[in-house]
């Protein structure tokens, strides 16, 4: 009896590690797969900002996990319209990944055949639409900087508002158009609810863009940071804080958060023409 104890222990035992290293291939398989991903995404987002005379941009793309559903990009229209776009795709992993190189591909189709940011918000959703699954949507920022103008037009697809602090003026403005997200409608519905908004620009301009990780971080009170802290930060910020208003907020922030790494995507771009600062050009 013993004996058959002894052998039955060692076959369970052999059972396990058995089914322990099936586990563990198939997690190390998974994990080689999401880090492929990941490099993947971080391809599709770009390398630097423009840079425009007379313009500065900033920007900062963190992911939660190992791979993000937050996109940003800077596309031309032609010679002297930039579009520029900040997204968060409803869906994180290898499908979130899948779903902003569609969107990215899309964008960089239709955005030369742009007359501007409503039309190509709605070619945009016309073209993804049919590829994103039912539970599956985007939400989008779209400007497009129009260079000879001195001019921003925007639309604001189920996103965050932009913020704007112009020199003049000590509050900050909440832009907030009417729109609805990429992927819930295709048709007349989506086109009808989208609403477009002009900004000339004005030198100390500064104009944010950014996902819902920004005013969504969590401190350890599971407190969030909310819209109202962002905007405090923004009105409250002096003129070197304006100038690197990103690594400004990001220490802002990190330092609300108590260290605590972020639960969801953090993506941030900025649109600053300086004070005192005359056309600009490419």
């Amino acid at each position: 009896v013993s004996l058959l104890n002894a052998v039955g222990d060692q076959a369970a035992i052999a059972i396990t590690n058995a089914r322990m290293h099936e586990v563990i291939s198939e997690q190390e398989r998974l994990e080689r797969q999401i880090e492929i991903a990941r490099k993947v995404q971080e391809s599709l987002l770009p390398d630097r900002c423009p840079d425009l005379e007379g313009i500065e941009f900033q920007a900062v793309s963190k992911a939660a996990q190992q791979i993000g559903g937050d996109y940003y990009d800077f596309v031309w229209i032609d010679d002297h319209r930039l579009a520029i776009v900040v997204a968060d795709v409803a869906g994180k992993g290898i499908p979130g990944a899948l779903t902003m190189a569609s969107l990215r591909t899309a964008l960089r189709s239709l955005a030369p055949k742009a007359k501007g940011a409503k039309e190509l918000a709605i070619s945009l959703n016309e073209f993804i639409f049919e590829d994103l699954k039912r539970d599956v949507f985007i939400s989008c920022l779209l400007g497009v900087l129009d260079l000879r103008e001195r001019r921003i037009t925007m639309v604001r697809a189920g996103h965050e508002p932009v913020l704007l602090r112009r020199k003049s003026e000590e509050k900050v403005e909440m832009i907030s158009p009417d729109g609805m997200a990429l992927g819930l409608d295709s048709g007349a519905l989506f086109r009808n609810h989208l609403e477009e908004t002009v900004y000339t620009l004005e030198p100390g301009d500064l104009f944010v863009f950014y996902t819902d990780g920004v005013t969504e971080a969590m401190n350890e009170k599971h407190e969030e940071f909310t819209l109202e802290r962002l905007v405090l930060t923004l009105e409250e910020a002096d003129d070197k804080a304006l100038d690197h208003f990103v690594d400004h907020i990001q220490g802002v922030i990190a330092d609300f958060s108590g260290g605590l790494p972020p639960h969801d995507d953090v993506t941030m771009i900025t649109l600053r023409v300086p004070p005192g600062s005359g056309d600009f050009r490419d």
